[in-house]
């Protein structure tokens, strides 16, 4: 595993990230209610990507499926929020 991985999710798990447990939710324009937020656990790889795209808006090409999966959920709420 990628040491620089390792650290983003020792950094992210005892950091106290304060989105850990919130999510927003909003009803669009047909009536499609949209829940956005990290749904990942933290301390996994799924959770770090999300939370990495949140904070730095970067690409989602990292050395790890799941973190690759979670930074891409987070651009999805993105997409699907605007629309």
């Amino acid at each position: 595993m990628n040491k620089w991985l390792v650290i983003l999710i020792a950094a992210l798990t005892f950091s106290g990230c304060s989105s850990q447990n919130s999510k927003d939710s909003y009803t669009k324009n047909d009536d499609r209610t949209i829940e956005v937020g990290n749904p990942y656990s933290p301390g996994t790889g799924h959770y770090a990507g999300y939370e990495w795209a949140e904070r730095t808006g970067g690409s989602c090409a990292g050395n790890s499926d799941s973190f690759n999966e979670g930074c891409e959920e987070y651009y999805r709420q993105i997409s699907l929020s605007k629309n």
